[in-house]
């Protein structure tokens, strides 16, 4: 059901989850403030259920009509029914309502090798891949969780 953005924002204040499927790019430069990002690709719905668990209730946000279906069916496909919602005209429409953005600011990677040379002792970086991908080889000085590779300690 699409729903504009003053009952999204509304259904986010009762404790709806904002569930933004977009590219990684996209929702980096403008999603809703509060909202999860979980590109719609590779392990999505997986992913979804680990880290929502499979009894929240959803509004989607996405790219078209196409990528929502996608989105819904899959959730499904793992448990996760209770998706109410999905924002009318997506990111669009929430700006057309004239409510905030948020967005997550982007460094290139000389940028984030200049704050390491200058800022090393106020820097943390924490590696949130899976086991498999840290084995594969870290960055030198990283905090490694694996707390959410879904495996017993």
């Amino acid at each position: 059901m699409p729903v504009r953005a003053p009952e999204v924002f509304r259904l986010q204040s009762e404790g709806a989850i904002v569930l933004d499927t977009r590219p990684a790019m996209q929702f980096a430069v403008a999603h809703v403030p509060g909202s999860v990002h979980i590109a719609l690709s590779g392990q999505y719905a997986s992913w979804a259920a680990r880290i929502l668990g499979l009894d929240k209730r959803i509004v989607l946000v996405g790219e078209d009509a196409d990528h929502l279906r996608e989105s819904q069916l899959r959730l499904a496909r793992v448990g996760i029914e209770n998706v109410q919602a999905y924002l009318d005209d997506g990111i669009t429409g929430w700006i057309k309502e004239g409510y905030e953005l948020d967005y997550i600011p982007q460094i290139s990677v000389q940028e984030f090798a200049e704050l390491l040379d200058t800022e090393r002792d106020h820097i943390t970086v924490l590696d949130v891949r899976e086991l498999g991908e840290v084995e594969a080889g870290a960055m030198d000085g990283s905090d490694v969780t694996t707390s959410n590779c879904g495996r017993a300690p």
